[in-house]
C-alpha cells in the first residue's frame, strides 16, 4: 500500500447516501478501499452501499458524538483500523429560504454550530485518529 493510495485501506465515508458521499465512497471502493458509509436515512443508505459495494452502511447522526465513536469503534472491530475517514454529511438545520434580516443572531449560528460540530465528532475519534489521514 502506497502512502495516499486508497487500496487496502478502510474507509469511513460520513454522509455516504448523498450525492458527494455516494461518488466518494464510490471512488474509494473502486481503488481498493474497503468503505463503510454513513447517513440518516437507511433507505437512502442501503441503495447507496449497494451502488458503492460497500463493506457496511449504519445509520450515524453525526451530531451525536457517541453514536459517532460507537460506529468507528465498531468499524475498527471489524476492519481493524480505519485509514480514511471522510464527511460529506448535509445537514438540514435552522431556517432555509428566509432573509438574514428576519433571522436573530442564535437562529444565525444554528447551522454554523452544527457543521462545525459535525466536522468536529466525524474527524476527532479517537481523539485525531482519523484526522487527515486520508494522506497518511
Amino acid at each position: 500500500m502506497s502512502a495516499g493510495e486508497p487500496a487496502g485501506r478502510t474507509a469511513v465515508v460520513h454522509g455516504g447516501s448523498g450525492a458527494i458521499g455516494r461518488a466518494v465512497g464510490r471512488a474509494l471502493a473502486r481503488e481498493g478501499a474497503q468503505v463503510f458509509l454513513t447517513g440518516l436515512r437507511r433507505e437512502r443508505l442501503d441503495s447507496a452501499a449497494t451502488h458503492v459495494g460497500a463493506a457496511g452502511a449504519d445509520v450515524v447522526d453525526v451530531l451525536d458524538e457517541a453514536a459517532v465513536e460507537r460506529h468507528a469503534a465498531a468499524v475498527v472491530e471489524r476492519a481493524g483500523r480505519i485509514d480514511v475517514c471522510v464527511n460529506a454529511v448535509g445537514l438540514a438545520v435552522g431556517r432555509q429560504g428566509v432573509a438574514l434580516v428576519e433571522h436573530t443572531a442564535d437562529e444565525y449560528m444554528a447551522p454554523v454550530a452544527a457543521y462545525i460540530r459535525g466536522n468536529f465528532t466525524t474527524a476527532a475519534w479517537p481523539r485525531g485518529t482519523c484526522a487527515m489521514r486520508a494522506v497518511a
